[in-house]
């Protein structure tokens, strides 16, 4: 395991922050299911219906395995670490979005990207996967302009107006072709999130239980980093709150 080479706990650095630390909350989910999709695992069936069969199943109980162990087993994460810890010396691996990159250069210009770091594809197990979705628009029923929303909604998300959203809001476009109009979107380092993302992005689950299953997933991690449950527990505990949630929607 690559981060033990790098791990100095009895000096406060720590190989890896493998997903955004252990704290709940939909960004947790966000970062966090890959560990469950790279291995092959899933949270819901294909149709959203159940997680039975698909959270308890073989390959993603071997993913929480996994994650547990760089916390409990081989102790290459810490269950807590100091703001900007990569950007100080106190892990050194990390896992974050295109977003980070003007973060760090802005708060510490010191901490120089080709220099003191560089940035790489997400990992890869049985399958390649990134995180997909960013921010939605949406148009509610009580609008008194639907018409005059909807062709907003229709422009920005269309050719021109994508392009317009990445300049003024640096989230990767939606569109391949407004990436390819970006001379640094095809270049180091973006061009690699822009692959990831173009690639091997899977969307989180839709169904109208989402924000319990959410809850669930990032408890259910929560639950193994810090407190080092039992997977079968764990998984358990997750799915029979989801399976609640899933039964309400179908009635």
């Amino acid at each position: 395991m690559p981060p033990k080479k790098i791990n100095k706990p009895e000096k406060g650095v720590y190989g890896i922050d493998p997903a955004w630390g252990l704290g709940e909350g939909e960004g947790s989910t966000f970062v966090k299911l890959p560990f469950i999709w790279q291995a092959g695992g899933d949270v819901l069936s294909p149709d959203a219906s159940t997680a039975k069969g698909y959270l308890d199943s073989p390959e993603t109980k071997k993913a929480l395995k996994f994650f547990s162990s760089l916390y409990n087993e081989y102790k290459v994460a810490a269950k807590e670490l100091p703001p900007e810890a990569f950007e100080t010396g106190k892990v050194g691996i990390t896992v974050n979005g295109p977003w980070a990159i003007a973060g760090i250069a802005s708060a510490h210009p010191e901490f120089k990207l080709g220099v003191d770091y560089d940035i790489a594809p997400l990992w890869k197990g049985e399958k390649q996967v990134t995180p997909n979705g960013s921010w939605n628009m949406a148009i509610t029923k009580a609008s008194k302009h639907p018409k005059e929303a909807w062709a907003f909604v229709n422009w920005v998300t269309g050719v021109e107006g994508a392009k317009v959203w990445y300049q003024e809001t640096k989230n990767l476009p939606a569109r391949i072709s407004t990436a390819k109009a970006f001379p640094e979107l095809n270049q180091y380092p973006m061009n690699i999130f822009v692959e990831q993302s173009s690639k091997f992005a899977k969307p989180r689950p839709v169904t109208p239980a989402y924000p319990a299953v959410t809850t669930a997933v990032s408890k259910l991690f929560a639950d193994l980093g810090v407190a080092n449950r039992n997977v079968d527990d764990a998984v358990a505990d997750a799915m029979g709150n989801i399976e609640k949630a899933l039964q309400k929607v179908k009635k």
